[in-house]
């Protein structure tokens, strides 16, 4: 996904980082 390429890439974040936003975006953080 570009944006995660662009996230990785251009602001340095981490995958963990990634994959934690995507498991926020399910709205399962306060699961």
């Amino acid at each position: 996904m570009a944006i995660r390429r662009h996230l990785v890439g251009e602001r340095g974040f981490a995958k963990s980082a990634i994959s934690f936003m995507g498991y926020w975006r399910k709205g399962r953080v306060l699961d």
